[in-house]
């Protein structure tokens, strides 16, 4: 909390768990896109059973005279510009909508289509003449009447609905695989026919419905079977692979900036309730001699990141090595006096310790020994009471600074002289 107002430290002890924030933002990422996936995905097992029933209910009446009115609805985005007040936009909304109305039988439009389908939904309506005269739909005579463009025309769908920026357009045939073409053919040459006339504008297919209606009895006809007039097989609950993917990969970027603020946060708490050492100001407010700083792990990346956290601090050349330390931890020995009995002692592992004295070399001519931490050892204790001086050796994040302080203070109950404080990072 000394260092509340002073963030480079804070920046340092972030660049120092720069791997555990990386963590906290990939468990968010994994948390929210979890959440949506578990949300998502019966609506998408929705989706592909109801698929499986139209293809059941296309395989059942493709072979009855049953038209299927397939409509792609239609989402409107214009581009307001210029446009400042909510009733404009609205007014220019609606201009866009009606005038896929106004161009349902535009000329240009309906002709690419003749040409593109017109034999072929004609040899389909024709194969159907036969059942539509045995399930009572059509007089005999009129099983050979021609099939002109303008029964094509009558096949095209274009409907307003609301909110008032959706539009459906499609077109019924008795082919559900024809009607599928067709209605997206139709849908891409009005919008393209709009836009020449009114300039660009967003428009995106939101949904896709299929629905079977039988056909309209002629007069005079006795139609004998009955079957739901209007079966719809979609549901505005379900959603395609490609939807769910994409609300993934949104929930993916919402949960990365959620994750970045929570690893902030975390990363503050932790900082500013820790009683770890967490950078050299912590050490040097315990008005003990700090000798340097030495880096334990070989990591390129780890090495590079305690460099930059120390480059922030400003604080003391941090060393690539024990073995670098060492040498400089010598030359102050020797400052001290070739003949005397150093301890090292600290919170760490003996074994990094023995490390350490062994780093040291053979020069010195005084007895230089690894110990214990001496708030935990009796051995210590009495080796404490033999020793001229100490210096102690701290991990970074490891030792508490409480202990640092006690730990200090006892060797000076002892008359044991404390050179200084070396940390490992």
């Amino acid at each position: 909390m000394n260092d509340f107002y002073d963030l480079k430290y804070f920046f340092s002890f972030f660049i120092r768990k720069i791997k555990i924030y990386i963590v906290i933002i990939l468990l968010v990422i994994l948390g929210v896109v979890g959440t949506r996936a578990v949300s998502l995905f019966p609506q998408y097992l929705e989706g592909r059973n109801q698929e499986q029933k139209a293809e059941t209910k296309s395989s059942q009446t493709d072979n009855e005279p049953v038209y299927k009115y397939v409509t792609l609805l239609l989402r409107i985005e214009p581009k307001y510009e210029n446009v400042e007040s909510t009733q404009d936009q609205a007014d220019v909304t609606q201009y866009i909508v009606s005038s896929y109305v106004a161009n349902m039988y535009n000329d240009s439009v309906v002709q690419s289509l003749t040409d593109e389908y017109l034999a072929a939904e004609e040899k389909i309506n024709l194969d159907k003449r036969n059942d539509l005269y045995s399930y009572g739909y059509i007089l005999d005579k009129e099983r050979t009447y021609p099939y002109t463009q303008y029964d094509f025309m009558k096949q095209l769908i274009v409907e307003t609905v609301q909110p008032g920026n959706y539009i459906k357009i499609g077109f019924s045939s008795f082919s559900r695989d024809s009607a599928e073409v067709i209605a997206e053919r139709y849908e891409q040459l009005l919008t393209i026919k709009i836009k020449e006339q009114l300039g660009e504008f967003q428009c995106e297919v939101k949904d896709k419905s299929i629905n079977y209606v039988l056909p309209i009895a002629s007069a005079g006809a006795s139609p004998n079977r009955n079957a739901n007039n209007n079966v719809t097989v979609t549901s505005e609950t379900a959603i395609s692979l490609g939807t769910m993917v994409k609300q993934l990969i949104k929930g993916a970027v919402w949960g990365g900036m959620l994750g970045f603020i929570v690893g902030l946060l975390l990363l503050a708490a932790w900082y500013f309730t820790t009683n770890k050492i967490q950078s050299v100001s912590d050490v040097e407010a315990l008005n003990a001699n700090l000798i340097g700083t030495y880096i334990s792990k070989k990591k390129w990346l780890y090495t590079f990141l305690i460099k930059w956290a120390h480059a922030v601090e400003g604080g003391p050349r941090v060393f690539e090595s024990r073995k670098d330390i060492a040498k400089v931890t010598q030359a102050l020995l020797e400052s001290e006096g070739n003949n005397r009995y150093v301890l090292i002692s600290g919170s760490g592992n003996k074994a990094e310790l023995e490390e350490f004295v062994s780093g040291l070399g053979k020069e010195y001519k005084g007895l230089i020994k690894a110990s214990d931490f001496i708030l935990s050892s009796v051995d210590t204790i009495l080796e404490a009471k033999k020793a001229d001086c100490v210096i102690l050796i701290e991990k970074m994040g490891k030792a508490a600074k409480k202990e640092i302080e006690a730990e200090i203070k006892m060797f000076e109950s002892y008359d044991t002289s404390v050179l200084g404080v070396v940390i490992s990072e």
